[in-house]
């Protein structure tokens, strides 16, 4: 069963409501597992361009800051026949979160304040969320509780998948600071994320876990910018977590022609930088463990026809699973 409803006006508002249950699924009202009729409920309230308020929104969303280092919820394309205009983001996103997939996003509130400051513009956007995850608890030796993943999923069905619904609640707070120039052709920002769980999440002792993040709090920040001169888009984001990881995506793609469009992007996640939230350029799912360089191409050999291709080379410093150690 799935049922939306969105009320909205293109840069001025935006209203929803999102219920969705699966196959075997129950309606129910247990306000003790955050079910009220459907198992997954998803709602929002969006307020744009009031004054120097330019975007509040209370409920689930979504963001994305810089190249998605830090923040990149959201969809993207990363590798694909776009093998120059996916890679190198330009655009800051905070967008409500209408989708049924009950893992992945922010619930909470966000806010997004605008002033001019000369011939620069300034945007400072704090963000709170607030949500229970599921997870299946486990127990120590020493009777101290912990988690080794969570359960994304959203499957509620036996009474396995409910022991493991809502079992871990997850605290973020946040924020970042925009400046765009005059002409609106370069800006750098900073981004700062604290992650809080109310149980210790501990992965399995596999020697490739060794370099994973451990405990219930996580800090990171990223430094972000990108700049356009003429026929060229010069971007990059490096981020550093707590544990003392660090994390770098840099680049330029290049109008060389008319017809031809090239770019170029290193990228370096050491073992130990922890990113909950990321979603950037890489070969894994999650921005860790990896160093690599991309080249992208696009030519247009004449019109309505399109030739698009892409190397990548990339290597994981550390174990992996299903990866031969070398």
């Amino acid at each position: 069963m799935y049922s939306r409803l969105r009320i909205s006006r293109r840069n001025d508002f935006s209203i929803g409501l999102t219920l969705e249950k699966d196959a075997g699924e129950a309606l129910g009202w247990q306000q003790d597992q955050s079910r009220y009729g459907a198992d997954f409920l998803s709602y929002h309230i969006q307020l744009q361009n009031r004054g120097k308020v330019k975007n509040l929104l209370i409920g689930d969303y979504s963001l994305q800051f810089g190249q998605g280092l830090l923040l990149g919820q959201g969809f993207n394309l990363g590798k694909s026949a776009f093998a120059v205009t996916s890679v190198g983001r330009t655009q800051t996103q905070v967008r409500p979160y209408t989708s049924s997939t009950e893992f992945g996003f922010f619930r909470g509130g966000i806010a997004t304040i605008q002033q001019k400051l000369g011939d620069l513009q300034l945007e400072f956007t704090p963000f709170v969320s607030h949500q229970r995850l599921d997870a299946k608890i486990r127990q120590d030796d020493d009777s101290s509780s912990y988690f080794q993943s969570f359960q994304t999923t959203g499957w509620h069905r036996t009474e396995s998948e409910q022991s493991s619904q809502n079992q871990i609640t997850e605290q973020v707070v946040g924020g970042n600071v925009l400046i765009r120039n005059r002409n609106r052709n370069g800006q750098i920002g900073l981004s700062y994320v604290r992650t809080g769980f109310s149980h210790r999440w501990q992965r399995s002792d596999a020697l490739r876990n060794l370099h994973e993040f451990s405990g219930q709090v996580n800090d990171a920040g990223s430094v972000f910018g990108n700049y356009r001169y003429r026929h060229y888009h010069f971007f990059g984001e490096i981020a550093r977590s707590a544990s003392g990881g660090w994390g770098g995506v840099g680049g330029v793609s290049a109008s060389l022609a008319s017809t031809v469009d090239m770019t170029w992007v290193l990228r370096n996640f050491t073992p130990n930088f922890h990113s909950f939230y990321g979603n950037t350029l890489s070969e894994g799912s999650r921005p860790i463990n990896e160093q690599g360089f991309y080249w992208g191409l696009r030519i247009e050999p004449f019109p309505k026809a399109t030739l698009s291709a892409y190397y990548d080379y990339f290597r994981f410093p550390w174990l992996r699973y299903r990866v031969d150690a070398t």
